[in-house]
């Protein structure tokens, strides 16, 4: 999802960009536009080629969480055009939910993730002796 939210916010900046001006003043948008696209394309790339999975798995509860916060700021401006997100026309509202799900999601991952070692057998102490 990260690769294609990053490509499409990319592509065509417009829209992700009047959301973030709604929060973030002057030239500082920038920074954050292209900031967070290049955030979502190697989170993404990690999600996908299985690199760093905890840290990954992390970022993108952390991420999506902050995402759903100012997300649910413009909701409560009563802002509820698309956000940008990359999805097509997405309000935050939708996003919203879109991002609780994935953050479920992550979440479960990460518990499999946790336990694959004792899934296998593996643990981590040795017995020396």
């Amino acid at each position: 999802m990260f690769l294609w939210t990053a490509s499409a916010k990319a592509l065509a900046p417009s829209d992700f960009q009047d959301f973030v001006a709604s929060f973030i003043p002057g030239k500082t948008i920038y920074a954050a536009l292209w900031g967070t696209i290049a955030l979502e394309f190697i989170l993404g790339s990690a999600l996908l080629f299985r690199r760093w999975r905890s840290i990954s798995l992390k970022v993108t509860i952390a991420l999506l969480a902050l995402f759903s916060v100012l997300l649910a700021f413009a909701a409560a401006r009563g802002i509820e055009e698309s956000c940008g997100c990359g999805l097509g026309a997405v309000t935050p509202s939708a996003a919203i939910l879109r991002n609780l799900v994935i953050v479920v999601l992550a979440g479960a991952a990460l518990v499999v993730h946790w336990r694959e070692p004792f899934l296998k057998g593996e643990t981590s102490c040795t017995s020396v002796g």
